[in-house]
């Protein structure tokens, strides 16, 4: 019932802050946080592991890509395969394959799973992203209907073959909407308070989300923190 409740709560907060969109648009949003509500029933899934891997507490994930293809850009450094180490031990978490131009194959594992995601780098002004996507197809448990589709992005920085991820803030974000700086839709899924956390989903477009990441975010040094203690290592 708890998740009926946040999903009733979601879809009324996007139906009015999404008045100026299509009904398709509309109906696609909603769609999307019912299968978001029901994937949190699950102990793993395609949306909680990038919280898990990448931060904890809440995630912000978005309806739509940060992207146009104007801004997809190739970065041959991320190729290869990167580790996670905790208390000296190396563990492999992440690899990452060139598929096409500008198009990246990134698998996340963990003990008992690997799960796949399309990737693409994002230059916007002097910063670059990560866009990560669900792929359609998984060699996991979950079915289609399972998989809310969703785009994560991370600002990302690497050197002498660290990876360092940085997020946007979501306290600094909430804040920033609701002093009305910035003009961006969003929907709050779950507690903080919960195992997993809680999610915010933008739901504004691949426009408005560029130039709010343009004009603020990389303007202002508190909106993006970094979502590790530890970079992830390149392994040689």
């Amino acid at each position: 019932m708890r998740y009926l409740f946040c999903f009733a709560k979601a879809i009324e907060f996007s139906s009015v802050a999404l008045q100026q969109y299509s009904p398709s648009r509309i109906i696609a949003v909603k769609q999307t946080l019912l299968s978001l509500v029901l994937l949190r029933r699950r102990i793993k899934s395609l949306i909680i592991f990038p919280l898990v891997l990448f931060c904890s507490g809440c995630v912000v994930s978005s309806i739509s890509p940060l992207f146009t293809a104007k801004d997809l850009i190739s970065d041959p450094a991320l190729v290869g395969s990167w580790l996670s180490i905790e208390q000296g031990n190396p563990e492999e978490i992440a690899n990452i394959k060139e598929e096409s131009t500008n198009h990246y194959a990134l698998a996340l594992k963990d003990a008992s799973q690997e799960d796949l995601f399309d990737l693409y780098v994002v230059q916007l002004g002097q910063a670059r992203f990560l866009d990560l996507f669900p792929k359609e197809k998984q060699p996991g448990e979950f079915s289609k209907m399972e998989r809310a589709p969703l785009h994560f992005f991370y600002r990302y920085e690497i050197v002498e073959n660290k990876l360092r991820l940085f997020m946007i803030d979501p306290d600094w974000l909430e804040t920033k909407v609701e002093e009305e700086k910035i003009n961006l839709n969003y929907s709050r899924i779950g507690k903080k308070s919960d195992w997993f956390g809680q999610e915010m989903i933008l739901t504004s477009s691949t426009e408005e989300l560029r130039q709010f990441v343009i004009n603020y975010a990389l303007q202002d040094p508190k909106a993006f923190k970094e979502t590790s203690d530890e970079p992830l290592v390149k392994k040689e």
